[in-house]
C-alpha cells in the first residue's frame, strides 16, 4: 500500500509551523512545497533559516516548483530533515548539476513531471534518479482539478524495467485515491484532504480507508 504524506503549501512561516507541529507523529516525513512565484505564481515562506526553530524530528522532502533550483537547495543545505529533493523537468536549469548537487549533500534526488509534460523526457535520467513525482494537477494551489489523463503515463512509467521509485502529487482524496489502488505508487502527497481538515488524524485514516477498500 502507498505511503501517505501531508503536502504542505503555504505562505508563511508562522502557518508552516503550526502545519508541521499539526503533523508531527502521524507520519514518517513531510512533503514542503517550496514556491518562488515565477515557475508558479505563488511564493512560499521565506524563512528557511528559522525552520530549526520548529523543533521536530520529521524529515523533509523538498518539493521545488521554482526557475532556479540549484540556488533554491543551496538555501537548504544546513537543515538536517531535508533526505530528498525534487526538481521540475520544466524548469530552466541544468539538471546534472542539480543532481550533483544533490549527491554531494547525500539527499535522495528526484524529478517532477506536470500533467503535459511527456514521460520520455525523463526516461534518459532514470538511472540517477532515486525517485520521480507525476503532477495529477497543474501546481501551485491547493484545489486544482484531479487530471485523469496523468493515470496512462504511470501505467507507461510501472512498464519500465528498473524504473525509480515514484509518486503522485496532487488532488488526492476519498474521491481520487482509489485510481492507486492497483499501481504500485510508493507515496501519495496530499494536500488540502489531509491538511485542511478539522482533524488530520481522522483525515487520514478515512484516506487509508478508501485506499483498502
Amino acid at each position: 500500500m502507498p505511503t501517505i504524506i501531508p503536502a504542505i503549501l503555504t505562505e508563511s512561516f508562522e502557518d508552516l509551523r503550526r502545519q508541521i507541529r499539526r503533523t508531527d507523529g502521524l507520519f514518517p516525513f513531510l512533503h514542503l512545497d517550496v514556491m518562488d512565484g515565477k515557475f508558479v505564481h505563488k511564493t512560499s515562506f521565506h524563512e528557511v533559516e528559522k525552520i530549526p526553530e520548529i523543533g521536530t524530528d520529521l524529515q523533509y522532502e523538498l518539493h521545488l516548483m521554482v526557475n532556479n533550483p540549484l540556488a533554491e537547495m543551496k538555501k537548504w543545505t544546513h537543515i538536517p530533515n531535508v533526505f530528498r529533493v525534487i526538481i521540475h523537468r520544466e524548469s530552466p536549469t541544468s539538471i546534472e548539476k542539480c543532481i550533483a548537487f544533490a549527491k554531494q549533500h547525500n539527499w535522495e534526488f528526484g524529478m517532477a513531471l506536470n500533467p503535459d509534460t511527456p514521460l520520455e523526457v525523463a526516461i534518459p535520467y532514470f538511472k540517477d534518479l532515486d525517485y520521480l513525482l507525476f503532477m495529477t494537477v497543474y501546481p501551485g494551489r491547493h484545489g486544482s482539478p484531479f487530471e485523469e489523463k496523468v493515470l496512462a503515463k504511470i501505467q507507461q512509467f510501472i512498464s519500465h524495467e528498473g524504473h525509480p521509485k515514484f509518486g503522485v502529487d496532487g488532488s488526492i482524496n476519498t474521491e481520487t485515491i482509489h485510481n492507486f489502488k492497483d499501481l504500485n505508487v510508493d507515496v501519495l502527497d496530499i494536500g488540502s484532504a489531509l491538511m485542511l481538515a478539522p482533524n488530520i488524524e481522522k483525515a487520514y485514516l478515512e484516506l487509508k480507508n478508501s485506499l483498502s477498500s
